[in-house]
């Protein structure tokens, strides 16, 4: 399940304030649930065999424990847990592996995959990518937290701050798609952050730290990840938010395949503001990573680099309420020096190699939303994603690939 490291420093921090002094808890669960059903199709340059439709039935459902002691004093201790159970995201349910017009030697990632589940549709399998498919409870998040006159102390396995950008400014209904985060700032592990807030002014800073002991040698500077997201809130429905996230060694494991530790930083703006029944939101993320010294002289060239541009509408009008999605995203990776190359999937027996690749990213994700009242909400919705994939090294190589997801469902809040 969850890092046995995460309950003990969480548990030290809730029993040893709690301790402190009297304390009344307070204790509060609440939730969602969401069912969709769809038709998938899948166009264009797909790999033989994966120019198809199918149909669909998938979900979510997550599930919010929080407890608090309140101390006295404007002290207070606690504990957060979050746990999800989600199958694939719309369209990103066409992008599987073997589907792609192209296939990499190392990972999946590098390939351009959005299907990052683990079977054939099962509930929660789209939690490898998520880390929400390490155990039944809890595998979100989970922390313990003292919160102070002077600022919020957590401890724990908590989310990358750099998610907030999305999660306040352009998040949409099925609380997944955070496409920036995912690609670019999603590092998982054990964390210390501080939080506090100033007016309309909110600060997030995080420190993330090798829990296994893989760190190469003690008191290195590898090992760890360390975020700070900061936001402003002009009230009205208008708000800005800006952070920065620098990694090196395990936390870059998911953005190079090489055995010494690497450095990957991200950074990420968002923006949003109300007229009338008009909601509008904005959130741009970019990232890039360079190897470490094992790859020679290369030494400081972008082994990856991509970025993320989300831009949300909103419209309430009764019980209606329509939201419309456009995102533009660039991935490049040079990776062919190093041993990792790319293939043509549709040349059959004779695949070309090539090392480095370009891949524009394009997705129309629109709602038209209905509220039945008492936090229920019916919806329809229609999600296109487009793909254009290039190679400097093969300048005949360009295919473009598309899935468009048909889907209606519900929304449950409790």
């Amino acid at each position: 399940m969850f890092n046995k490291h995460v309950l003990s420093a969480a548990a030290a921090l809730v029993v040893g304030a709690a301790l402190s002094a009297p304390a009344a808890a307070q204790v509060s669960i609440n939730g969602g649930v969401q069912g969709r059903f769809g038709h998938l199709t899948r166009s264009g340059d797909t790999a033989p065999g994966f120019n198809n439709s199918v149909n669909s039935v998938d979900g979510l459902f997550v599930l919010f424990f929080n407890a608090t002691k309140d101390l006295k004093g404007g002290y207070n201790a606690g504990f957060s847990c979050v746990t999800v159970a989600t199958t694939v995201d719309g369209a990103n349910a066409g992008f599987t592996g073997e589907a792609l017009p192209v296939r990499h030697d190392w990972d999946k990632f590098f390939a351009g995959n959005d299907n990052w589940s683990q079977s054939q549709g099962g509930f929660a399998s789209y939690g490898d990518v998520q880390g929400d498919s390490k155990g039944v409870l809890c595998n979100d998040e989970v922390s313990g937290f003292l919160a102070t006159p002077f600022g919020k102390f957590s401890a724990g396995h908590i989310m990358n701050p750099l998610r907030n950008l999305y999660d306040t400014f352009t998040v949409n209904p099925v609380w997944a798609n955070q496409r920036g985060y995912y690609m670019m700032a999603d590092v998982r592990g054990n964390a210390l952050r501080y939080s506090n807030e100033w007016g309309g002014f909110g600060l997030e800073v995080q420190i993330n730290t090798a829990s296994d002991a893989k760190a190469p040698e003690p008191g290195s500077h590898e090992g760890w990840a360390l975020t700070a997201v900061g936001t402003y809130d002009f009230g009205n429905g208008w708000g800005i938010g800006g952070g920065l996230m620098e990694a090196h060694g395990d936390f870059t494991n998911k953005y190079v395949t090489a055995q010494d530790p690497n450095r990957h930083t991200a950074y990420g703006f968002a923006a949003k503001g109300r007229i009338g029944p008009v909601t509008l939101g904005y959130t741009t993320m970019g990232g890039k990573n360079v190897p470490s010294k094992e790859f020679g002289s290369s030494y400081g060239t972008d082994f990856v680099k991509e970025y993320d541009h989300t831009v949300k509408v909103g419209y309430d009008i009764g019980q209606w309420n329509f939201q419309g999605f456009v995102q533009r995203e660039y991935f490049a990776a040079s990776t062919g020096q190093w041993g990792g190359m790319y293939h043509d999937t549709r040349a059959g027996s004779a695949v070309p190699a090539f090392g480095r690749i370009k891949i524009d990213r394009t997705r129309l994700d629109l709602w038209a939303l209905y509220d039945m009242g008492k936090d229920v909400k019916t919806y329809l919705r229609l999600d296109t994603i487009t793909k254009k994939f290039s190679s400097p090294d093969q300048p005949l190589f360009e295919a473009k690939m598309r899935a468009t997801k048909l889907e209606g469902g519900w929304l449950i809040n409790f």
